[in-house]
């Protein structure tokens, strides 16, 4: 964590309670790697929905929980990795190190048959570049891989439960499922507009239609209108709706050195949250005969 980091850190822990107590939706306040600890291990529960990718390295920063319309709702900012693993990087990493002796044993051999010892002094200025530059080409690739952009998660807690799996993805995102054992069916819905921009996947046809109303589509649709997204998905599961918005941008800055904090500041703040909050209205989650 940096000076910038550290002071805005400061700002928020003094700050940030007072601030959410002008909602009435008793909200809360963490951030992710504050030694006050998170409400939940959000990383472990995340990384089982459908809407994050395999590959997906999840950051996470501040998080907001409480209750809208007596929905329990979590506003949750995170960094998402959207290039390959690092994994993938290390893992070429160590298999050409692995091939590095076999390699040398076979140039010395042929060196020695042939009788040009010079092959070996290129084999070993070879070997030292290769000491100074492999590492420096593994920690560029492993920096180009992961490409993190801003986006803000948000969970509802539904008042009833769904049996029926069903998840939405724009159509430049490919669905491809974690869990092969679930029977997803791509769902074609009445909505033309909608069609064109999203698909839908579902376990059940008809669950998936009874939720997803002309009203519903439009509602989501607005979202990423109203947020500038980049990109927008969701999921229905169990008794939780989850949408993650592509923001690109700190949604909760409160501080920083270079900028002087103003009553301005505040204001900004407290209308992204407000924008957040009212997706509990917009999508009408606290009517409990549907969306």
């Amino acid at each position: 964590m940096d000076i910038e980091d550290d002071y805005e850190m400061i700002l928020k822990r003094q700050l940030m309670p007072k601030f959410l107590q002008i909602f009435e939706s008793n909200l809360k306040w963490h951030k992710y790697n504050d030694t006050a600890g998170s409400p939940q291990n959000y990383n472990l529960q995340l990384d089982k929905l459908e809407i994050f990718a395999q590959s997906c390295i999840k950051t996470f920063d501040d998080i907001i929980y409480g209750h809208e319309l007596d929905v329990p709702t979590d506003i949750i900012e995170t960094k998402l990795g959207v290039g390959l693993n690092n994994i993938s990087t290390v893992a070429t990493g160590v298999f050409a190190v692995q091939l590095i002796p076999f390699g040398v044993i076979a140039l010395i051999i042929i060196s020695a048959v042939l009788n040009q010892m010079w092959i070996i002094t290129w084999l070993i200025l070879g070997i030292l570049l290769t000491i100074i530059i492999g590492p420096i080409v593994l920690i560029s690739r492993a920096k180009k891989a992961v490409e993190n952009s801003r986006s803000v998660i948000l969970r509802f807690k539904i008042p009833k439960r769904i049996k029926a799996h069903t998840v939405i993805f724009e159509k430049q995102y490919a669905f491809k499922p974690k869990n092969k054992i679930k029977p997803f069916q791509k769902i074609v819905l009445e909505d033309i507009e909608f069609e064109k921009r999203f698909d839908t996947y579902s376990t059940n046809q008809v669950e998936a239609r009874y939720l997803l109303t002309t009203l519903f589509m439009k509602r989501f649709e607005n979202l990423k209108t109203s947020f500038k997204a980049k990109n927008i998905r969701a999921e229905f599961t169990g008794e939780e709706l989850i949408v993650l918005i592509q923001v690109d941008k700190d949604m909760f800055q409160m501080g920083s050195i270079t900028k002087e904090t103003t009553f301005s500041t505040f204001i900004d703040m407290a209308n992204e949250i407000c924008s957040v909050l009212a997706i509990s209205k917009q999508l009408n989650l606290d009517s409990k005969t549907g969306l």
